[in-house]
């Protein structure tokens, strides 16, 4: 179908501009007629602020449309014989639309592929806007933009063949930066005079972050002292608790040891607490085995070399434990 439509559609062209002279001089069924040989079956012609569009469109073929102000000299008919001889021999493309326009002396042509691979690789992604020749003689150049990643690159230079141009469009698509730097000067410097603008918006940006940071900084480190005041605030209230406390549990020892003595008070006798150590080792013996009696633990101090009457455990036992025993 591809070879089918290039030889159609360049047989078309070359039947229509190299045995008529003009376009515009065509009678409309002369042309119609011939298209609709080769597989066109709608037309339509257009003109705006003096310029003429002839369009053929058809199911199986390209479609096909010439643009110009002053019909199609013998001049222009070798152009486009030319530039389209060159172009539909292509063996990476399928056309899907052609759009030949004139200006002045310079012919130009935009291709809209429906497939354009080369060695494997779809580069229709690669040309949103289609391939865009030009010629005003034997030479023919291409301008055309190629995106490849974040790149959208200024793809031109002059047409040797179709496979100096799929070679240099490939490594252009694999490499953009690359290509930038070695064919497209203008693309660069304007990518360097952009990224020169963000480098000025994020130097700005900076700045205010910066007195953002350090105002907050400011607030910390106010943040940071009140805390400081209040830490030792806090560790004088604690220190004063302690000493309270100690003051208590002294208090209470005295309590406790006046109370064993006035217990442990014989009838005729003063007062007679067992010493701080014996009964350390009352209060150690009864929390070991809180269901100890008077005898055990009288039986146990007497086995550590240490005296202390019933009364005087039991006066303990009272104060510390709550028990009494009779």
């Amino acid at each position: 179908m591809k070879a089918r439509n290039r030889v159609s559609l360049l047989a078309i062209l070359l039947l229509l501009l190299f045995t008529l002279p003009s376009w515009s001089q065509t009678p409309p069924d002369t042309w119609q007629g011939t298209l609709q040989e080769r597989g066109y079956t709608d037309f339509s012609q257009t003109k705006k602020n003096g310029t003429v569009v002839y369009t053929a469109t058809g199911s199986a073929v390209p479609t096909l449309s010439f643009e110009s102000r002053d019909g199609l000299s013998n001049k222009t008919v070798d152009l486009i014989g030319n530039l389209y001889g060159t172009l539909s021999s292509w063996q990476s493309l399928t056309l899907a639309r052609v759009n030949l326009s004139l200006e002045g002396d310079t012919l130009r042509a935009l291709i809209i592929p429906s497939r354009f691979v080369y060695q494997g690789k779809d580069l229709l992604p690669h040309i949103p806007g289609g391939l865009f020749f030009a010629t005003a003689g034997e030479e023919v150049t291409y301008d055309f933009r190629v995106k490849s990643a974040d790149y959208f690159i200024r793809f031109q230079g002059q047409l040797i063949d179709e496979p100096s141009l799929l070679n240099h469009l490939s490594a252009a698509i694999d490499d953009p930066a690359q290509y930038i730097r070695n064919n497209d000067p203008t693309y660069l410097s304007s990518r360097i005079d952009g990224l020169r603008d963000q480098l000025v918006t994020l130097t700005e940006q900076n700045r205010v972050l910066i007195a953002l940071l350090q105002e907050k900084l400011q607030e910390q480190e106010g943040l940071i002292k009140n805390l400081s005041g209040e830490q030792q605030e806090n560790r004088d209230k604690i220190a004063a608790l302690r000493a309270e406390n100690q003051e208590l549990g002294t208090a209470k020892d005295k309590i406790a040891v006046a109370s064993v003595a006035a217990l442990s008070k014989g009838l005729f006798s003063a007062p007679k607490p067992p010493s701080p150590e014996v009964m350390r080792q009352i209060i150690l013996l009864k929390q070991q085995k809180t269901d100890a009696t008077v005898a055990e633990i009288g039986a146990q101090l007497k086995a550590q070399g240490l005296n202390a009457s019933d009364k005087q455990i039991k006066a303990v036992f009272m104060v510390y434990f709550g028990e009494y025993e009779k």
